[in-house]
């Protein structure tokens, strides 16, 4: 990493923005922005004004004026959920079952969807900034757009490791970013997952321009676990319209099932109560695309129709 430069207007403690190297030894070295938020000796202080100093810090809209020549900022915001290796496992198990191209439709989704969406609506992308699941697949999308859309990745510090990360393995499992984002916010490694999946939701709402406070959003869910399925809540409960990617595996095709009984009220485990809370309070703001189904520019045109209409 480069030396940090810091920031001495947090409303906390100060915000440390540095950089990582990427290809360090190739031929085709670039670099990812990182905010590094400070710690905190309590969750809660993680609290909408931090949210909204990060946002100034990472600059997104001159993110797009230099990438894309848009100077009239950010005009939309893309959550995408499902960052573990479930999704790759899951396709390959269930070849005999999906789509024989069914790893192709994952990269569809994104190439012509996801991705070629926010270029085309000059929207933000933000992730785990985890490099597996639907989340690696994005990450090489953007590859081939030549790193153009702001994909912002947002975790925590102790859960990943990156090029020139000094933190040693005794400290646990550690996740890789990402490569192909073009930002990271990295929270405090003491943190847990929920109070980190929390912050991104107040950075959506952060990135809002006062002008502009119906900036429309949207959310694409593929695979999952129950740690995600809580981001898919957050989502329901913040009236966040919601793709659900249906032949993914993972909560994706567990919401995309009970879709089709919402009435019945039966739970029998806490991933049964929170399936069936996503779709009791969101039944209205869910949509399901079957991967299958996927190809050309299905999800792009879904995107700019429910932009349109925010």
């Amino acid at each position: 990493m480069a030396a940090a430069e810091r920031s001495d207007s947090a409303p906390a403690d100060r915000i440390a923005t540095t950089s990582i190297l990427w290809n360090a030894e190739g031929f085709q070295q670039r670099r990812s922005t990182v905010v590094q938020v400070p710690s905190y000796s309590e969750v809660q202080t993680l609290h909408q004004t931090v949210a909204e100093q990060v946002a100034r810090v990472l600059e997104l809209d001159s993110f797009l004026a230099q990438q894309q020549s848009w100077d009239a900022g950010i005009q939309g915001i893309i959550l995408v959920i499902g960052s573990t290796n479930n999704l790759n496992s899951f396709i390959a198990q269930e070849v005999d079952q999906l789509a024989p191209d069914a790893s192709s439709r994952v990269e569809l989704t994104f190439t012509r969807g996801v991705t070629r969406a926010a270029l085309d609506t000059h929207s933000v992308i933000l992730t785990s900034g985890f490099d597996a699941g639907g989340v690696g697949y994005l990450g090489c999308s953007n590859r081939g757009f030549h790193h153009r859309i702001p994909l912002v990745g947002v975790g925590g510090s102790g859960l990943t490791t990156w090029p020139g990360d000094t933190k040693s393995s005794a400290q646990g499992e550690l996740k890789r970013l990402q490569p192909d984002h073009t930002h990271y916010v990295l929270l405090d490694g003491r943190l847990d997952d929920l109070a980190i999946r929390k912050f991104r939701f107040d950075l959506v709402n952060a990135l809002k321009p006062q002008q502009n406070s119906m900036l429309p959003q949207v959310a694409f869910v593929l695979n999952g676990t129950q740690e995600e399925l809580k981001e898919v809540l957050l989502c329901v409960h913040g009236g966040i319209p919601v793709v659900i990617i249906s032949g993914t595996g993972g909560i994706a095709d567990q919401i995309a099932r009970r879709l089709k009984t919402p009435d019945i009220n039966e739970t029998g485990t806490e991933i049964d109560a929170l399936v069936l809370e996503v779709v009791q309070k969101g039944a209205k703001a869910l949509e399901v695309i079957e991967l299958r189904d996927i190809e050309g520019a299905v999800i792009r045109d879904l995107v700019k129709v429910l932009f349109s209409g925010a």
